[in-house]
């Protein structure tokens, strides 16, 4: 798919011409060159790319320009129909998680903000009611967050680093007095380790 960056800037637009401009807008270090979020965020516009232009979908999809036109999509083929329909495709994904579909789409609702300050387009058709309604409830997870513990896990997983921490203890206040000074300090640095542990879970857990 060309990439035009010409200045041009209205419907005839081909929608990739906007992508390296908003890319060094967003990304971090010399010149927008780095980061995550650019580098997360050129994956999903060229996702969006490809499958407006009908060549990223494992149904019937054939992009959003009629199939009697031949030319890449451009910002006057977006409005809030085409992302309820990119919208649908992702939580229609069954490999995605919730949280991640919410993620792939909020990137390209940023930039589709972004084209609206920038003239592109007219209205954040992304952020309509109409638009975001195909997409999975939000869980307030990002993707890697650990999964939540049951009330059991935690009290499994809590007496266990407890019983630990009172075994270790008590090792090492009931050593005999002639117990050798290298035995000492290996049972004293195991019972505050085994402490240690303890007091992590319980702030982890509760």
């Amino acid at each position: 798919m060309t990439q035009n960056t010409s200045s041009t800037r209205d419907g005839s637009t081909p929608l990739a011409s906007s992508f390296e401009r908003y890319l060094q807008d967003k990304g971090k270090g010399r010149g927008g060159d780095g980061g995550n979020y650019r580098r997360n965020a050129a994956r999903e516009l060229e996702r969006f790319a490809e499958w407006a232009a009908g060549d990223r979908s494992n149904d019937d999809w054939t992009g959003i320009i009629p199939d009697d036109i031949d030319r890449d999509p451009t910002f006057e083929d977006l409005d809030e129909r085409v992302f309820r329909e990119y919208a649908r495709h992702l939580a229609g994904d069954r490999g995605l998680k919730q949280n991640t579909v919410q993620t792939y789409y909020r990137y390209i609702s940023a930039w589709c903000g972004w084209c609206v300050n920038e003239g592109y387009l007219e209205a954040h058709y992304a952020q309509r009611a109409s638009a975001m309604a195909p997409l999975p409830e939000d869980d307030g997870r990002k993707p890697g967050d650990q999964q939540a513990w049951t009330s059991e896990q935690r009290h499994a997983l809590t007496r266990h680093v407890d019983k630990r921490a009172r075994d270790a203890v008590e090792a090492y206040t009931t050593l005999p007095e002639d117990t050798d000074l290298l035995d000492k300090q290996r049972g004293r640095y195991a019972a505050l380790k085994a402490a240690r542990d303890r007091a992590l879970v319980f702030v982890l857990a509760y």
